[in-house]
């Protein structure tokens, strides 16, 4: 699985965590397993733009134009 695939799901999985804490309330099960996979989400997150590919300058793009 793909960084970003794998981030889609942590974001599908926090908001399902916070839909269940809405229905029966704050407790400290639930906020541990939120903050988890906030966490879980942040280091992604930091991994990928420390990682970013760096990006190609527009006037090496035929196709760029200003406008």
């Amino acid at each position: 699985m793909d960084k970003s695939e794998l981030l889609a799901r942590l974001k599908v999985r926090r908001s399902i965590a916070i839909t269940a804490m809405l229905k029966s309330g704050e407790n400290d099960k639930s906020l541990v397993a939120l903050s988890a996979i906030q966490g879980s989400i942040s280091a992604i997150e930091a991994h990928m733009a420390e990682k970013a590919e760096p990006a190609g300058s527009p006037w090496n793009d035929p196709h760029f134009k200003l406008a």
